[in-house]
């Protein structure tokens, strides 16, 4: 894994450590930024927390927060165009799964 930032984000006042990778391709620029506390054994409260975070410096890209009928926010729908684009969103997912099988590896040694 070749993350160039390590970083934090506060969760429910539950501070995650997150690493951020940038990918660089030809016609599209992806940064993604991913951390977990790792398993926690429990639901909201006292459960795990998970951070991920694309921004799109350049590409052709689409995302928007989903909602349901009432206008609240469910989801978050990505679409993108072109090679470069769909690969560099794979590595980000890629990374990001590499990220948090890490860290709860790393928790539970």
């Amino acid at each position: 894994m070749d993350a160039k930032f390590q970083g934090s984000k506060k969760i429910n006042k539950t501070v995650v450590k997150t690493l951020k990778k940038n990918i660089s391709l030809d016609n599209a620029d992806l940064e993604v930024e991913a951390g977990t506390t790792g398993l926690m054994g429990g639901e909201r409260d006292s459960g795990s927390r998970a951070f991920l975070e694309l921004t799109v410096p350049y590409g052709d890209f689409l995302i928007l927060p989903k909602e349901n009928e009432y206008g609240w926010v469910e989801g978050v729908t990505i679409c993108c165009c072109g090679d470069d684009a769909v690969e560099s969103l794979m590595q980000a997912l890629i990374f990001s799964m590499e990220v948090y099988l890490d860290q709860i590896n790393a928790k539970n040694q």
